[in-house]
């Protein structure tokens, strides 16, 4: 009840937390709380997902694969309303934490078919260019 309380009136900002004292263990514990409660709400679209990309008679790795990285973007997401700008702020956070090209690619063409799959293709965002080169080093 007491951490219901808080996530009402502080609304997750760090900030609040830090200013009144709690520790920065308390809201991360929050906030893992309310990323939770996020997936949990797409957790019947998820298993529909699941089950379309079998019926496509995908492999149980890749069905694992998209799964978890749509899950890694709703976890990313926290409580951020699902928009175009959102996923190109995640996509851009990818290529931040170093991932390669390749990497990010494959996880955007999983977030990507997701959102296609709940009715957000307007969401949609376009994959890395790769750079090839045109001629072998000597």
């Amino acid at each position: 009840m007491l951490i219901a309380c808080l996530i009402f009136v502080l609304r997750g900002k760090k900030e609040h937390w830090m200013e009144i004292g709690f520790d920065n263990k308390l809201y991360q514990k929050v906030q893992g709380e309310k990323i939770k409660e996020r997936i949990k709400m797409f957790d019947n679209k998820l298993t529909a997902y699941k089950n379309a990309l079998q019926t496509e008679e995908k492999s149980a790795h890749t069905v694992e694969k998209y799964l978890r990285d749509v899950r890694a973007f709703l976890t990313w997401m926290g409580e951020a309303a699902l928009s175009k700008d959102a996923v190109i702020a995640y996509k851009n956070d990818l290529m931040a934490r170093g991932y390669t090209v390749k990497s990010i690619n494959s996880m955007l063409a999983a977030v990507n078919r997701w959102l296609t799959f709940s009715g957000h293709e307007d969401c949609r965002v376009k994959a890395l260019k790769v750079q090839r080169e045109a001629f072998c080093p000597e």
